[in-house]
């Protein structure tokens, strides 16, 4: 009988010790998923070699996340039915953002960080709305779209352009220009197609 009562203690223990290490199993795996989120949206330090204020990694990851939203702005309005002066544009922000996106992965991983793989939810669901406009509405809402973007990073480029790391100093002095470039473009062309709407209709942001 005392035998029967041990092998009976012995298969609980079991049990319990199986439950258990399933519950560790399964929060360790939704630790891991959840590291992974944040290291796809955010920025991590790969190498502790060169630790950076945070100053310079917010501009690190919102500079990649504005690269990573012109890019899906510009493929959207591509893939829709736009103005071909817009087509043109997007095709050049295309075209650039990949560029300044794989010279900002160098300078990141120069210093030890790995940057945005992918896009937050907010600019995924901005450039979504793109669907939801008619024509003109949509062209005027790309193109507001990009000159905001486009504000918010100049002027982390000017305020980089202080850095106290000599390179990111130098990245955003050197880069600053070009967006200054294809901003001005985008401005001459939002201004063109006000013009074109007075009367119209209201502003698609409102």
């Amino acid at each position: 009988m005392r035998d029967t009562h041990y092998i009976l203690a012995a298969l609980c223990f079991t049990v319990v010790a199986s439950c258990t290490s399933s519950e560790n199993k399964s929060e360790s795996g939704q630790k891991l998923a959840s590291d992974t989120i944040v290291a796809d949206t955010g920025i991590s330090q790969i190498s502790k070699s060169i630790t950076l204020d945070s100053t310079d990694t917010k501009f690190l990851k919102n500079v990649a996340i504005s690269n990573l939203t012109a890019i899906e702005f510009a493929n959207k309005i591509i893939q829709l039915d736009a103005k071909s002066d817009l087509i043109s544009l997007a095709k050049k922000l295309v075209s650039d953002h990949k560029a300044y996106q794989v010279s900002l992965e160098n300078l990141a991983k120069k210093k030890g960080y790995q940057l945005p793989q992918t896009l937050p939810q907010t600019p995924i669901q901005n450039v979504k709305k793109l669907e939801t406009y008619e024509k003109e509405d949509r062209n005027e809402y790309f193109l507001q779209s990009v000159i905001e973007e486009y504000q918010k990073t100049i002027d982390r480029f000017g305020q980089a352009t202080t850095s106290k790391d000599a390179d990111i100093a130098a990245f955003a002095t050197l880069t600053k220009p070009k967006w200054e470039v294809t901003y001005g473009q985008s401005k001459k062309l939002e201004k063109e197609l006000r013009e074109q709407k007075t009367g119209q209709g209201n502003d698609p942001r409102q």
